[in-house]
């Protein structure tokens, strides 16, 4: 394989990690946006702005609605074009130095033809404070209010067999039914996987093939089991992220100390940093804490 079809390898592979990620932290934000329905009713021209690596909660939120996103001309914007386009955009390339005039005024055509637009800014993000978590009790006090995600996470990854003896793995990403049967799943080998196909668990049938859904790149695969959530506690594996490697031999370590709600295939990562004596220590200033 030459050094080009390797970096592109490389960058289908980033930008499918990152895809899995994206849906499964999606999946635990409850995000609203003021009057965001009412603009959408009036049919007005919106832009909208997000930074490098900020951008993909955003993504997530608005995909599959045919929206245009102007994405740098780098490496690192290969990827993210990746996984916009798997969210459903429309993209326009151009950065600083490379083509951004002409994405600019791509942009600009858009709009008046009725488009949406989302724009990542290529440069610098300018001073930020830091905020160390170990020490947030030192900037709250009475009347300020912290809101945790309490979502804990699920043991999604599912490592199966085929009926032919193939192996197959299935990480779910988002409950499909209030009941927990049906998910939203990346699964591989997705291309040779049939719809209806049964997944095996040493012998016992687990997961049924469903259809791919509206993104392209992931399916509805239904739980086989009176009890979804015990045979996913069961029999699989916590989803890690690609920074940690190995496996957990204590799988609470990637929860945090206040999760209670099982439903997320990702650990809201930050808060990984609280600790039960920090939390003391916030209600201590007369702060409130409140889970969602």
């Amino acid at each position: 394989m030459s050094d080009s079809r390797k970096q592109q390898a490389r960058k289908d592979l980033f930008a499918t990690i990152a895809l899995g990620l994206i849906r499964g932290i999606g999946s635990t934000l409850r995000l609203k946006i003021e009057g965001f329905e009412r603009f959408e009713q009036d049919d007005h021209k919106l832009i909208f702005c997000g930074w490098h690596g900020k951008s993909f909660i955003f993504a997530n939120q608005f995909r599959n609605k045919g929206y245009w996103v102007i994405i740098s001309n780098s490496n690192d914007g290969d990827i993210q074009n990746r996984v916009f386009t798997k969210l459903g955009y429309q993209s326009i390339r151009g950065s600083t130095g490379r083509g951004g005039v002409r994405a600019a005024l791509e942009g600009v055509r858009k709009l008046k033809e009725g488009g949406t637009m989302a724009i990542t800014p290529d440069g610098p993000r300018g001073p930020s404070k830091i905020c160390v978590v170990a020490d947030l009790d030192t900037l709250v006090g009475p009347g300020d209010l912290i809101v945790v995600n309490d979502t804990k996470v699920l043991p999604a990854r599912l490592v199966l067999q085929r009926k032919t003896g193939g192996a197959a793995e299935v990480l779910l990403l988002e409950k499909r039914s209030n009941d927990s049967r049906l998910w939203e799943a990346l699964v591989r080998p997705g291309k040779k996987i049939k719809e209806g196909e049964l997944l095996e668990y040493f012998g016992k049938r687990v997961v049924r093939m469903g259809p791919r859904t509206e993104a392209g790149d992931t399916f509805v695969v239904e739980i086989l089991d009176e009890d979804p959530l015990d045979l996913i506690s069961r029999i699989g594996a916590m989803p890690l992220p690609p920074y940690i490697r190995g496996s957990l031999k204590d799988q609470d370590r990637y929860q945090t100390v206040y999760a209670n709600k099982p439903a997320s295939a990702a650990a809201p990562t930050a808060g990984l940093h609280f600790a039960d004596d920090l939390l003391e220590r916030i209600r201590r200033t007369g702060a409130t804490i409140m889970s969602v």
